[in-house]
């Protein structure tokens, strides 16, 4: 028994020297951690890891395998530790990343940071914190408009993808966001190419309505620019309804001919914003008008 300390003191000698080492083989056995992104399906990542939907489905108490998520965090049972690639490069961590952030951003999985790092737990990182990022440093990203964007106080996805044209879907696909209506200040994300609206196709009867145009987005006054005459004129009005059950309202109009110029305005801060149907109606000494030119436009009026 009194070889006990002289034992305890040994193994504690060889602990201190072998240092950090000695307590990284637990690590070896860490779980693998899958992020679900957008269009993935539960058969796709058992095959990608050499597992069974089954077994994932059991690791994670998961009912329908139909019912999995962006953003949904998967232990991947009985899959071994990505092998650490070579080469790599350092990534100092910012307000508000994560892991799973990171492992996206960068292409790498979790595991292989988590196993490079010598990460206990991954979801206790912090600002300031350097990270190993393995395979190779990244291409700098280009200015906003092809690339990663800083999200500021007061930004939404919305007005991010107005701003550099693209979409909301887009954005989601392109960054794996899990809800889109959830960003944070300091975010980066990735801006997709721009989206290129095709123009809708010119109603008949509408040929010479210059402004507004099927489909379009209103604000405030608007200006009805266009052509409104025919043969024996009368007069000519501007008119819309609610997209719904709704009588026509008028707008205004005139017994002039127009060729080419201002029909009226449209001051639409005075209805709600929401989708309305707007038309143009001109009529001859008969009472007779030809089809009117009828559109879809969507009112939207900034607080």
């Amino acid at each position: 028994m009194k070889r006990l300390p002289a034992v305890l003191t040994v193994c504690g000698l060889l602990l201190l020297l072998l240092g950090p080492a000695a307590w990284a083989s637990p690590l070896e056995s860490y779980p693998t951690i899958h992020i679900v992104r957008w269009g993935e399906n539960l058969t796709g990542i058992a095959r990608r890891y050499g597992t069974t939907v089954q077994a994932i489905m059991s690791a994670n108490s998961i009912g329908n395998p139909n019912r999995i998520y962006a953003g949904q965090r998967l232990m991947i049972p009985g899959a071994a530790p990505p092998p650490v690639p070579s080469g790599g490069f350092r990534y100092t961590v910012k307000y508000g990343d994560s892991i799973s952030g990171i492992s996206y951003r960068f292409g790498v999985s979790i595991s292989a940071l988590v196993h490079v790092n010598n990460l206990v737990n991954p979801n206790r990182i912090y600002a300031g914190q350097r990270l190993w990022i393995p395979g190779h440093a990244p291409i700098p990203a280009p200015v906003p408009g092809g690339s990663c964007y800083v999200v500021r106080p007061g930004d939404t996805l919305a007005k991010i993808a107005v701003r550099f044209g693209t979409t909301v879907w887009a954005m989601v696909q392109a960054n794996n966001i899990p809800n889109p209506n959830v960003i944070h200040v300091g975010q980066c994300l990735q801006i997709p190419k721009a989206v290129t609206p095709t123009p809708a196709p010119v109603k008949p009867g509408c040929e010479h309505l210059q402004w507004p145009r099927e489909g379009v987005s209103l604000a405030g006054i608007v200006q009805v620019k266009g052509t409104a005459k025919l043969n024996n004129f009368w007069y000519y009005k501007l008119e819309f309804r609610y997209d719904g059950l709704d009588e026509w309202h008028y707008i205004t109009g005139a017994e002039t001919a127009v060729d080419n110029g201002l029909l009226g305005e449209w001051n639409t801060k005075q209805v709600a914003d929401g989708r309305y149907f707007f038309r143009l109606v001109v009529v001859d000494r008969t009472g007779n008008y030809p089809p009117p030119c009828e559109i879809v436009v969507t009112v939207h009026n900034d607080p």
